[in-house]
C-alpha cells in the first residue's frame, strides 16, 4: 500500500471502493494501523480520519517504529460499523 520513512509527519491516504458516483462525507471513517498480523480490538486502536474524495486520510505523527503494519478501516454510518482490511504499511 504505502512506504514512509520513520519520523515523517504526512498523511496517509486509503482508497475507499463505493457503489455508483458516491462520495462520503457523513459516515463516520477511522482508521487503525497494527503491528502486521494483528487486528484493532480496542476502541483505542482507532484514530478519527477524515474524508478526501472517495478515499479516507490520516495523518501519521511519525512515532510508528520501523516495521511492517497493517491499515484499518472502519466505517460508522447508523447501525452499521464496517470494517475493512485496507493493506500494509511500511515505515523504513
Amino acid at each position: 500500500m504505502a512506504t514512509v520513512q520513520r519520523g515523517s509527519r504526512e498523511y496517509l491516504t486509503i482508497p475507499i471502493a463505493l457503489s455508483g458516483d458516491e462520495v462520503p462525507t457523513t459516515p463516520t471513517v477511522h482508521v487503525a494501523v497494527m503491528p502486521r498480523g494483528s487486528r484493532p480490538t480496542s476502541p483505542s486502536d482507532w484514530a478519527l480520519a477524515t474524508w478526501v474524495g472517495a478515499g479516507a486520510r490520516l495523518l501519521l505523527t511519525g512515532a510508528l517504529a520501523r516495521g511492517v503494519y497493517g491499515v484499518w478501516i472502519q466505517i460508522t454510518e447508523g447501525n452499521e460499523i464496517i470494517v475493512r482490511y485496507a493493506g500494509t504499511l511500511n515505515v523504513m
